[in-house]
C-alpha cells in the first residue's frame, strides 16, 4: 500500500505599513516548510526568500530627488527590518531567529 505524503506548508501572512509611504500597507503571503526551517540551512534559504520579498515591497517606486534620496533610503531601511523583526516572530523557528540576529543584530 502506496501512502501519499502531502508536504506541510506554514502560510505567513504580514501586513507592513512601509515607513517611505506612512499611509500605504502592503500584506503577502510567503509559504515554507516547518522542516525546512529546522535545519540552519533551511532556515538560512527561507530568510533569504523573506528578506528578498519584503525588500521588494519596502522599496520606493519611482525616481526620487537627489534631496529625498536619503530620506527613502533610511525609510525603506526601517521598514525592511520592522517587517522582518515581524516576520521572524510570526514564523516561531529559532533557526530563522537565529540567521535574523545574526545578519540584523
Amino acid at each position: 500500500m502506496k501512502k501519499a505524503i502531502l508536504p506541510i506548508f506554514a502560510a505567513l501572512s504580514l501586513a507592513a505599513t512601509p515607513a517611505a509611504f506612512a499611509s500605504d500597507n502592503f500584506e503577502f503571503e510567503f509559504e515554507f516548510s516547518p522542516v525546512e526551517v529546522s535545519t540552519e540551512d533551511g532556515a538560512a534559504a527561507v530568510y533569504s526568500d523573506l528578506e528578498t520579498l519584503i525588500e521588494e515591497e519596502c522599496a520606493p517606486l519611482g525616481n526620487s530627488a537627489p534631496i529625498e534620496e536619503f530620506r527613502y533610503r533610511a525609510s525603506t531601511k526601517i521598514c525592511i527590518d520592522q517587517a522582518l523583526s515581524e516576520a521572524v516572530a510570526q514564523i516561531q523557528s529559532p533557526e530563522v531567529t537565529k540567521v535574523h540576529e545574526a545578519k540584523r543584530g
